[in-house]
């Protein structure tokens, strides 16, 4: 199991003893540190089998690969530390692993309990709750679109077999939290891992709390960029990747108005068309931008 933390320390905490009280015990537990001044793990609570990494840099996409690459076991979950998965969140993802086919699983993100308001409407824009568990792989119509574009959830709930993804570079670290896309990373793994051949399932019966400590004014500000994110990371995909010509096609789905059970309706919110421009317009210079990083 690997947690990413950028020194959250009061939420890794919590998280931490979520992980201690799982009905099913992780072999081990990488925390992989990326935070800027390193934390305190005399403060943080007791948990079996636990081994600390230190990533090079604050990028989410480097921590993972990290704890990744130094994993011993033969499925290896990740979550976040500001998320609380459930007491059964770890069996609930290994016991889809029984099928041999499956190289992936991902589970439910809930919402805080005491989320409300303006709070709770914007953390369903921005994150999955997801809905019946389902299946994917290649010979599935929609694996693309499912695997890039969120049908799948998020990145503090999910599951890898390594055997199966040998061919699998790892995160792209062109995406993710510490870049200008934001995110990302996850959705454009999935799809890669489903192009390697494996199966790919969503469980809601594995679930995790995401964010456990929400602030109102940074979650207006995410809500409102996630648009031009959104546009940056189509960018990418067309211009950087193999799936040029199934994104294409899942855009030309959207502009003749497509239908997609599978896109919640809390996903789709609707803009002014000044505003939708605005957004692609954004998006396309967050992407030309991320060709010229800053050092």
């Amino acid at each position: 199991m690997v947690v990413c933390t950028c020194g959250r320390e009061r939420q890794l905490a919590r998280c931490l003893r979520a992980l201690a009280a799982q009905s099913w015990p992780a072999d081990e537990v990488l925390l992989v540190d990326a935070s800027f001044g390193g934390i305190d793990i005399t403060l943080l609570p007791p948990v079996k089998n636990l081994r600390v990494l230190k990533a090079p840099a604050a990028k989410a996409s480097q921590a993972r690969n990290l704890g990744y690459k130094n994993a011993s076991a033969s499925v290896v979950a990740f979550t976040d530390d500001d998320a609380e998965p459930d007491t059964r969140w770890l069996e609930n993802l290994l016991r889809e692993f029984d099928d041999p086919a499956v190289g992936l699983v991902t589970g439910r993100v809930e919402t805080p309990t005491d989320a409300s308001g303006e709070t709770l409407a914007l953390l369903r824009f921005i994150s999955d709750d997801g809905g019946e568990r389902f299946s994917v792989d290649l010979s599935s119509a929609d694996w693309f679109e499912r695997c890039a574009f969120g049908a799948l959830g998020n990145g503090p709930n999910m599951a890898f077999r390594k055997s199966v993804l040998g061919g699998w570079r790892g995160f792209s670290e062109r995406l993710g939290p510490g870049t200008v896309f934001g995110g990302a990373e996850e959705l454009y793994a999935y799809a890669e891992i489903a192009a390697l051949g494996a199966k790919v399932v969503y469980t809601p019966a594995a679930v995790v709390i995401h964010p456990t400590q929400v602030s109102l004014e940074p979650l207006r500000k995410r809500a409102e960029g996630e648009p031009a994110r959104a546009m940056a990371y189509i960018c990418f995909l067309l211009a950087e990747t193999r799936f040029r010509g199934l994104t294409l096609r899942y855009l030309a789905g959207a502009l003749f108005g497509q239908k997609r059970d599978w896109k919640l309706p809390r996903q789709q919110r609707e803009r002014s068309r000044f505003k939708l421009f605005r957004d692609r317009a954004r998006g396309v210079l967050i992407y030309l931008g991320s060709l010229f990083p800053r050092h």
